[in-house]
């Protein structure tokens, strides 16, 4: 928002345009899952990237599963 917009919003008392929240891709994995990668497989940000949620989740099953 402009300093011009602002002013206009509070003479003509009318709250400014907000774009709606923008959504996460369809492909995004949870925060949860990413953490956990992060520490229990030590995955980088760039393996982070590419991985689908079903290959996570298949190789941290793995992981716990060798224990």
């Amino acid at each position: 928002m402009t300093e011009d917009e602002f002013w206009t919003c509070v003479k003509d008392r009318r709250p400014p345009d907000r774009s709606p929240a923008p959504t996460a891709p369809a492909n995004a994995l949870p925060l949860g899952l990413v953490l956990t990668l992060k520490r229990e497989l030590g995955l980088s940000e760039g393996e982070l990237q590419t991985i689908t949620k079903d290959d996570a989740v298949a190789r941290l099953n793995e992981h716990w599963a060798q224990g």
